[in-house]
């Protein structure tokens, strides 16, 4: 690789720590024990040195916003400061009794976290400067620590050569990572948190997963000396870290191989690397007194992740025992209902406890499940070929199961008013029931020579669109029960349609890897495919409230949230599920479900999209997706365990590094 030098800035003092802000348009740097703020495009300082610190500083970073960043520092510290004015913004934090050795911000900005030579890990507000949780007290001297960007773990450097993965959620330790032969520098999550790498004096750099915690490839050899610090490309594909040996190397994390030539240019160790948010420039602080500013663009093709509008909190994982294949919510937003393979169970959105369930009758996989929508009823269907209609109170059947279908059940959906309950099926027809005594009401649809795999209703009840297995979207006329356009586009069967709360889009999520929206009256696309997915089926999509965003689920086992009207993807896939995403909804103060083959329902704060202007059509008017009222009482993030053991009483999966390939 050919290495570009852009700029070269200098300063009085050694450079321990830089960073850049979300806009990519200012770079900061710690200088010994001040600060200077460069701007990016022009090389011109714009702030500082900013003083305050009375020992080095050794870690400097901005807030997910960018209007403030915070520094650690030696004489045992943070601050905090605004990045217009370069102003102190509260007191300085002076809860760790040692040089705090790192600090970063949660990925919704509402927390510092911070660790310390004093053995702990403190969470505190940014704003406030007060404590925000008990610290985190780990018996050991702690150089760095970092929160992934879900907010779900915690990865922290421990006794010196191991990094702990810890779930501040569940408050279990994940795993402890073996394999340096020294001190752990530096940890980074990749930016969809399914990895974390290190890097050490032992001059290695290590990958591992985050959910199965084995070793990823080879640990990646080159530089001649300790390694300071790394970190990813923004797309993930490529990791770059800075060195003793006076280089700064990238790394394509797939293969773990170098990407071309060191870059060189610094004339003593190299203690930081930071990449630009859209990946085209990488920035290096050195001993030397000064800060480089590389390109990489064309050199290195990165894909930066888009602006992103909502907060991203993991809130809870409710397991299932059993693979989710669909969920559906309450309308009054109190209860969830999962299908999980041939039973099915339910849960209180308050407590997040199990409340109904195992509910059994079926004797092959449920494929769907929805709420009435006066929430007395629940219906599911199945591969048995049944639909059975539950109590959703009592959990009994209300009426004899429905076997009106000759094959598996692929879908079941309410209209608005609750007077119908309508299944679509493998044998090629839609049939409509009296959801309270079970009987058939008018004549089925025959869909021709291939079936329906999803239904959903129109918010005013004219219309029912269904997915099929020919690649169409076929749109009906549920008065007289007959078609009345059909959406061509697709290239794969089409899993799942779902109608916009306001009415006027229809999404479909399909097996040729993508999903679309239509205009729900004209009938041509609007955008597609939407963002973020090219390689996976997609087996799940749900709008939000509003009708701005789209959730997708997708078999790779990530979640994604895009902008309906354009299709962009709002930052980067939610990580976390271990099997295909089967079941994707929205509450309407934001809150996203996913349920997975993984055998868990996740749930994610997602409220800031319910801030924006939202419709006057309820949500429960969706057949498939979760549809309920503001979900309340979920476990709440940033949940802090009780003092951590020494590293012998650790009960923790560890995991040595080997020399499994790369996949």
């Amino acid at each position: 690789m050919l290495s570009s030098l852009l700029q070269t800035w200098k300063t009085r003092n050694e450079i321990l720590s830089v960073a850049v802000s979300p806009d990519g348009g200012r770079a900061a740097a710690a200088c010994s024990d001040s600060i200077i703020i460069w701007d990016v495009h022009t090389g011109q300082q714009i702030l500082g040195p900013l003083k305050g610190h009375t020992l080095p500083i050794t870690s400097v970073t901005f807030s997910p916003d960018g209007s403030i960043f915070a520094s650690s520092s030696k004489d045992g510290t943070i601050r905090v400061w605004d990045s217009e004015t370069g102003q102190p913004r509260a007191e300085p934090l002076r809860d760790h009794t040692k040089s705090v050795e790192s600090v970063t911000f949660s990925g919704d900005g509402r927390l510092l976290i911070s660790s310390s030579l004093d053995g702990t890990i403190r969470f505190s507000d940014p704003l406030t400067g007060h404590q925000a949780a008990e610290p985190l007290v780990v018996f050991w001297p702690t150089y760095v620590a970092i929160v992934s960007r879900d907010g779900a773990k915690l990865a922290y450097s421990y006794r010196g050569a191991d990094v702990i993965l810890f779930d501040l959620d569940t408050r279990n330790l994940l795993f402890q990572y073996l394999g340096h032969e020294d001190t752990v520098n530096h940890i980074a999550f990749s930016p969809d948190d399914s990895l974390i790498a290190s890097a050490s004096d032992d001059m290695t750099i290590r990958i591992w997963d985050t959910e199965t915690g084995e070793a990823i490839g080879k640990p990646l050899k080159g530089h001649k000396s300790k390694i300071r610090s790394i970190a990813f490309s923004p797309d993930g594909k490529y990791m770059a870290s800075g060195s003793d040996d006076k280089t700064v190397r990238v790394w394509d994390v797939k293969t773990g191989t170098m990407k071309g030539d060191p870059f060189t240019g610094h004339i003593l160790w190299i203690y930081a690397v930071a990449f630009a948010p859209d990946g085209s420039f990488l920035i290096s602080g050195s001993a030397d007194k000064t800060v480089k500013l590389w390109k990489t663009a064309g050199s290195i093709k990165t894909e930066a992740p888009p602006k992103i509008v909502s907060k991203s909190s993991f809130l809870g994982n409710w397991n299932a025992s059993s693979e989710v294949n669909s969920i559906a919510g309450s309308p009054d937003g109190v209860r969830v209902v999962a299908a999980c393979l041939n039973f099915i169970l339910v849960w209180d959105t308050h407590t997040g406890q199990q409340t109904l369930g195992p509910l059994k009758r079926h004797t092959l996989p449920i494929t769907s499940v929805a709420f009435s929508p006066d929430g007395s009823v629940i219906a599911s269907g199945g591969k048995d070929r049944i639909v059975c209609i539950w109590d959703s109170k009592t959990g009994n059947l209300r009426t004899s199961p429905l076997e009106e279908h000759t094959d598996s059940v692929t879908s079941v959906a309410f209209t608005p008013n609750g007077s119908l309950l309508i299944s679509s099926s493998v044998d090629r027809t839609i049939r409509f029931y009296n959801p309270y005594t079970g009987r058939s009401v008018g004549d089925r649809i025959a869909t021709g020579m291939h079936h329906v795999s999803s239904v959903a209703v129109s918010p005013d009840g004219a219309r029912l669109a269904g997915g099929c297995s020919d690649w169409t979207i076929k749109l009906y006329d549920l008065v007289t029960r007959t078609q009345i356009f059909q959406y061509e586009g697709h290239v794969g069967c089409v899993n799942q349609v779902v109608f916009s709360p306001n009415g006027q889009f229809i999404v479909s999520a399909s097996d040729d890897c993508s999903a679309r929206v239509w205009d729900s009256a004209a009938g041509y696309v609007l955008c597609a495919p939407l963002g973020g997915n090219e390689d996976y089926w997609v087996r799940s999509v749900a709008f939000s409230a509003n009708s701005k965003y789209i959730a997708l689920g997708s078999y790779d086992g990530g979640v994604r949230v895009c902008e309906a009207r354009t299709g962009a993807m709002q930052g980067i896939p939610f990580s976390g599920h271990t099997g295909w995403v089967n079941a994707v909804g929205f509450t309407p103060d934001g809150r996203l479900v996913s349920g997975s083959m993984d055998k868990n329902l996740t749930v994610r704060d997602l409220s800031q999209l319910a801030k924006q202007e939202t419709t006057d059509v309820p949500f429960h008017v969706l057949a498939k997706p979760m549809a309920a009222a503001p979900a309340v009482g979920f476990p709440q993030p940033h949940i802090l365990p009780p003092p951590l053991p020494p590293r012998d009483a650790f009960n923790v999966k560890t995991h040595k590094s080997t020399s499994m390939p790369v996949q």
